[in-house]
């Protein structure tokens, strides 16, 4: 069986409640104030997927990120304004691809503070 047919195999025991699950309808979902890493792009507080293709700078843009958030430098991006300048803030990068170590030439070579305090 493949993976997919695996997930689609487990709807029906979902739909009948048999998972221990719970349905909500979106209706009954009370929408709260959204706060922004990056206005329109990152939730805070919430996981944030970077994904794509190959080649397309993904770890480059990760640790563009957390080199501006450990340097309180947010406010430059595109969208967001002076007023939205922040503290410098500690970041997690949780990765399941490649091991940190290879990456770490990449981010040395952007300025950012390794920890605080």
């Amino acid at each position: 069986m493949t993976r997919l047919t695996e997930r689609l195999a487990g709807i029906p025991a979902l739909m009948s409640g048999t998972t221990g699950g719970q349905w909500i309808s979106v209706s009954d979902i009370d929408p709260e104030e959204v706060s922004w890493l990056w206005r329109h792009r990152i939730p805070l507080g919430s996981l944030t997927i970077i994904c794509g293709d190959a080649g397309l700078g993904k770890s480059l843009l990760t640790i563009e990120l957390a080199a501006r958030v450990t340097r309180g430098q947010m406010h430059v991006l595109p969208g967001q304004t002076d007023a939205e300048r922040a503290e410098p803030a500690t970041v997690a990068i949780i990765t399941t691809k490649t091991p940190w170590r290879s990456r770490s030439g990449r981010a040395s070579s952007r300025p950012a503070p390794t920890s605080h305090g």
